[in-house]
């Protein structure tokens, strides 16, 4: 299973040979918190931004995108202003870079969530709440940012 995810963060991110920024998007202060100190753990060296609706994001992403810098968006759905599932229809309204990449932590369960978020372009994942140490260290394994030889094989 590690390997066939691994194939496809590589198809979307390449072999991480950019830069990685990440965007926690979520409008509870506290699991933006436990979100960052688990990114922190699992990918000290990336730098983080965080912002309590997709409006917020939004507005980064259309501003201060770089070419050099790929951008991973930890996304919540239910937030006031600019949901999850708007962001995502904006970024592809506006065309968001194919260097930013989707996936949402929702405490949603609801089998149609997860499949409405894989529809959209931008989306290659989706994890429950709370977004646990594993996730974060699954994801900079996928990304290259770590050595898989420090997860233990099931």
């Amino acid at each position: 299973m590690l390997a066939y995810r691994k194939q496809k963060i590589e198809k979307y991110f390449g072999r991480m040979n950019k830069e990685l920024e990440v965007l926690l998007v979520d409008d509870c202060e506290i699991t933006q918190f436990f979100h960052r100190e688990v990114i922190k753990e699992s990918m000290p060296n990336v730098a983080i931004h965080s912002f309590e609706n997709g409006q917020y994001a939004l507005d980064f992403l259309l501003g201060n995108i770089r070419p050099n810098v790929q951008y991973l968006v930890l996304l919540d759905i239910n937030m006031p202003v600019l949901d999850g599932f708007g962001l995502l229809g904006e970024m592809q309204k506006h065309k968001v870079s194919t260097n930013v990449k989707v996936v949402m932590v929702s405490s949603s369960i609801d089998a149609n969530d997860r499949v409405r978020a894989l529809q959209f372009p931008h989306t290659i994942g989706y994890y429950e709440k709370p977004f646990t140490a594993s996730y974060g260290l699954e994801l900079a394994i996928l990304m290259g940012l770590t050595k898989q030889s420090t997860i233990k094989s099931e």
